[in-house]
C-alpha cells in the first residue's frame, strides 16, 4: 500500500529506511505544488529533501537540503521557488548554481561575521552587551581557524574542528560559540547565501559542552553572619597586610546590597544616585539595567539605606554608588567583585593572616548570594513564591502568568524587603 504523503515535521522525523532496502523516498505534501519528496536511507543519519519535476520532456530531480538541517517550512519554500522556475522553462538547477557562485565567490566567514554583528547592531533585537560578547567569542576562538573559509566550502568538519580546539580551553565559551555560529548561519541561510545551516546537526553533547547543573548554593544565616564581619574584617585591616588584600569601601558596600536586595551582579556594580530615592526608600532601576529589559522597584530596608547614607560620604561626587577607587568616573566592575568574593574564600596566607571563610563553609558564589535571598524570603520569612519572583524581577515562565497576571503585589514586595531587612540587622549584622 501506498504511503501517504508526509504533511508535519512528526512525520518527517519518524521516516525510516528499512535496513533491507537502499532508500525509501515518501512525498511530501505542499498544497499547489508537486514533486517535493523526503529520502532515507540505512546508512546516513541525515534525509534528504528532492525535487522531482520534468523540463523540456526530460525526467529530472534536485536536492533541496538535508533534515534535519532544513526544516519542513523551509524545504517547502525551497521547492515552491524551484517549482516557479520550472514553469517558466527555467532549469532551478542551473539557477541554483548560478546564484549560489554570484553570493558565495566572494564571502568569506569574516565577512559574514561582519555583516551579521552590523545587521545585530541595526535590528538591536538584543543587548548592544550580547551583539558584543558575540564579537569578542569570534575574535578570540573562532577567526583563526574559520575567518578565511569561503561560504560555498563551509562544512560541519570546519565548525566541528574549530569547536573541538576551543573544548581544550573552554567549555563554557565552547557552548556559547556554538550560538554565535548559529546566529552568523542563519542570517546567511535567510538571504541565499548558503543553502543549509550546517550547525544545526552540531550539539553541544557533542562537544562535552553541555549546560550544566544548575547551582543550588545558598547560605544559612550563620554563614551570612560571617561573610559579613568578614568582609567588615577585610574593610579594616588595610595597614597590616598587602594592598591587595584589603576591600575597598565599594567592594563592602556590593557585596551588603547584594545580601539586602538580592539583586544582580551587574545591578548592583551599576548602581547610580540618580536611580536612588532616599526619601521614600526606593531604588529604580531603568529597563536599560535589567536582565531582562523590564524596568523593577526595589524598596530599600532601614540597614541599606544606612549603608547608601554611608556611601554618599565617600563616593557622593561621583555618578555612581560603588565608584572604582581608581577611577572615579566608573563604577566597579563586575569581575573585580567576583574576584573579592573568591579572595575571602582562600586559604590562609601572609595577606590572609585568618584564612577567613576558608573551609570555615562550602565555596559559593556572588550570585548564589541571589539565590540565598529568595531561598530566605521563601522558607525564613514564608513569602509566596510569586512575590519572590516579582522581586528577583523574574519573568514567569507559564505564558497564561505572564499574560494576565500583570499586578506587581507591591505592599506584599516592599513588607518582605523590610522584614528581610530587620533579619539581617538583628541576625546577621550583630
Amino acid at each position: 500500500m501506498a504511503q501517504l504523503p508526509l504533511s508535519t515535521d512528526r512525520q518527517c522525523a519518524a521516516l525510516k529506511c528499512p535496513e533491507d532496502k537502499i532508500k525509501v523516498r515518501i512525498a511530501v505534501k505542499n498544497p499547489g505544488f508537486g514533486g517535493l519528496c523526503l529520502e532515507a536511507r540505512p546508512d546516513r543519519e541525515a534525509k534528504a529533501w528532492l525535487y522531482r519535476f520534468r523540463i523540456s520532456e526530460k525526467a529530472c530531480e534536485m536536492t533541496l537540503g538535508s533534515y534535519p538541517a532544513m526544516s519542513l517550512t523551509n524545504a517547502r519554500v525551497k521547492h515552491k521557488e524551484a517549482a516557479e522556475l520550472v514553469k517558466q522553462g527555467i532549469d532551478p538547477r542551473h539557477h541554483k548554481a548560478a546564484i549560489k557562485a554570484e553570493n558565495a565567490a566572494v564571502i568569506t566567514m569574516q565577512e559574514l561575521h561582519e555583516r551579521w554583528i552590523a545587521h545585530q547592531l541595526r535590528a538591536a533585537e538584543v543587548k548592544p552587551a550580547t551583539t558584543q560578547d558575540h564579537a569578542d567569542r569570534w575574535r578570540r576562538y573562532l577567526q583563526k581557524p574559520l575567518s578565511k573559509i569561503r561560504l560555498d566550502h563551509l562544512s560541519r568538519a570546519h565548525l566541528a574542528s574549530a569547536l573541538d580546539a576551543m573544548r581544550e580551553f573552554t567549555k563554557e565559551q565552547t557552548r556559547k560559540s556554538m550560538s554565535t555560529l548559529n546566529g552568523m548561519l542563519d542570517y546567511a541561510l535567510a538571504r541565499g547565501l548558503v543553502d543549509e545551516n550546517p550547525m544545526r546537526l552540531l550539539r553541544p553533547k557533542d562537544f562535552a559542552a553541555s549546560t550544566p547543573e544548575g547551582r543550588s548554593r545558598w547560605l544559612t544565616l550563620e554563614e551570612l553572619k560571617l561573610l559579613w564581619h568578614s568582609i567588615d574584617y577585610k574593610g579594616e585591616v588595610g595597614r597590616q597586610v598587602a594592598s591587595t588584600s584589603v576591600l575597598s569601601a565599594s567592594l563592602i558596600g556590593v557585596i551588603k546590597t547584594a545580601i539586602l536586595t538580592g539583586c544582580r551582579r551587574e545591578e548592583a556594580v551599576g548602581m547610580r544616585w540618580d536611580e536612588i530615592d532616599i526619601k521614600n526608600a526606593i531604588w529604580t532601576l531603568p529597563p536599560a539595567r535589567t536582565k531582562n529589559g523590564a524596568g523593577h522597584t526595589i524598596f530599600l530596608s532601614q540597614i541599606m539605606i544606612s549603608l547608601l547614607e554611608g556611601m554618599r560620604a565617600i563616593n557622593g561626587f561621583s555618578a555612581f554608588v560603588f565608584a572604582s577607587p581608581r577611577l572615579t568616573a566608573r563604577p566597579l566592575t563586575a569581575h573585580s567583585v567576583s574576584r573579592a568574593i573568591k579572595r575571602l574564600q582562600e586559604p590562609e596566607s601572609k595577606t590572609q593572616p585568618e584564612g577567613l571563610l576558608y573551609k570555615k563553609m562550602e565555596p559559593f558564589t556572588l550570585h548564589d548570594l541571589r539565590r540565598t535571598c529568595a531561598s530566605h524570603w521563601a522558607d525564613t520569612l514564608q513569602a509566596d513564591t510569586r512575590v519572590v519572583e516579582l522581586m528577583l524581577n523574574h519573568l514567569p515562565a507559564d505564558k497564561l502568568v505572564r499574560t494576565y497576571q500583570r499586578g506587581k503585589q507591591i505592599p506584599r514586595q516592599k513588607d518582605v524587603w523590610m522584614k528581610w531587612g530587620e533579619l539581617v540587622s538583628s541576625q546577621v549584622q550583630v
